[in-house]
């Protein structure tokens, strides 16, 4: 299992960077990569990477600093559909406090489908559930954090594969532009994604 990078206001500001980056080279929103949601529920905000087959990070951001990071590898062997009693591995969210569970448990976050969950109860430390993953297994944290971690330049060598041509939609000097933006407030001009989650 690895652990955040960033500390949750770092993440927050990549997540909601990326976005606004996955907006601008891919107008329908059904099939962005990135959206962020500074409004998604009362004084949480929420940014989700998923990648259209099945694997996702959902992150949380609460106005008082906490923040939860909900991830699912669907080919992980952690996964509950990998177990013979479909259900979350035992421990993956023991010991989140009862407001970041609550979040966490809401329909559209699919709260079954986890492979790794981290929260931050202060915004400043990184918290794990005292889940006994075997040696070798693959929860998936190690690549799907890193699809949520990227900076301007990790962001541009991805988008460079992934979106191949239409990456000239925003260049390497727009996504750059983007990032120098860090977090965008509500009632400034941000790209938000638009979920049920």
């Amino acid at each position: 299992m690895s652990n955040p990078k960033l500390l949750p206001a770092q993440l927050q500001r990549a997540m909601q960077c990326a976005a606004r980056c996955d907006a601008t080279v891919t107008s329908k929103e059904w099939l962005r990569t990135f959206w962020y949601d500074e409004d998604w529920s009362d004084g949480i905000a929420m940014a989700k990477y998923d990648n259209g087959a099945g694997d996702h990070v959902i992150a949380f951001f609460t106005s008082d600093g906490k923040a939860l990071i909900k991830g699912f590898d669907h080919e992980s062997e952690v996964s509950p559909h990998a177990r013979d009693e479909y259900a979350s591995w035992p421990g993956i969210y023991e010991g989140i406090p009862a407001d970041l569970l609550s979040v966490v448990q809401y329909e559209a976050v699919e709260y079954e489908d986890v492979t790794f969950c981290f929260w931050s109860a202060d915004g400043t430390s990184w918290t794990t559930g005292n889940a006994r993953i075997p040696e070798g297994m693959d929860d998936g944290s190690t690549w799907l954090l890193g699809m949520v971690q990227m900076d301007a330049e990790e962001f541009i060598e991805w988008a460079k594969s992934y979106y191949e041509n239409k990456f000239d939609l925003i260049g390497e000097v727009g996504v750059s532009a983007e990032f120098k933006k860090g977090i965008v407030e509500p009632g400034q001009d941000s790209q938000r994604g638009g979920r049920d989650t």
